[in-house]
């Protein structure tokens, strides 16, 4: 979970916790979409309805199968996420804007609107807390990290954090 190295930077890296079965839910749709595409003429409305969809669906997977990296160095804390070898939404904050890390705490709590079937207390877990937030900037907005993290995991994480910041 964490690394170092000889430059002093520590690593900590959240891959998506969804079981697989629901990640490859999303498939027999986009199957069905390429063949249906492909058994009609190119139309505009068609055609514009497709990369829509595709959009979508590109948008979903990256939910889907991303991976979240936070690197701490002696002046920055940098948030990045990755699919497939390409990050994207990579940012940096100065340590001295960081304040209140923490654990969101889980509201894994069981309510009649919560999933039900094989994989509920994953899908419950990923879509109502269990993540690390600290407040940044001088208004303190709240920067959500890793979100569908296990607590105890969280905890874990923002101890080594906070141990960390604590020494720059």
């Amino acid at each position: 979970m964490t690394t170092e190295s000889s430059t002093e930077i520590r690593a900590w890296d959240f891959n998506n916790r969804l079981p697989l079965a629901l990640k490859l839910f999303f498939l027999p749709p986009l199957a069905f979409f390429v063949i249906f595409l492909m058994n009609h003429e190119f139309e505009l409305t068609l055609f514009l309805a497709s990369l829509f969809v595709f959009i979508v669906f590109f948008l979903f997977f990256g939910y889907l199968f991303s991976h979240e990296l936070v690197e701490i160095n002696s002046s920055t804390l940098e948030h990045s996420h990755h699919l497939l070898g390409v990050t994207y939404k990579k940012r940096k904050y100065p340590l001295g804007h960081i304040h209140n890390l923490r654990v969101y705490p889980s509201m894994s709590k069981p309510s009649f609107f919560d999933p039900q079937g094989p994989f509920s207390e994953q899908l419950r877990l990923h879509m109502l807390g269990g993540s690390v937030v600290f407040d940044y900037g001088p208004l303190y907005g709240s920067i959500q990290m890793f979100k569908g993290m296990p607590e105890k995991e969280a905890l874990k994480c923002v101890a080594q954090m906070t141990e960390l910041l604590n020494e720059y």
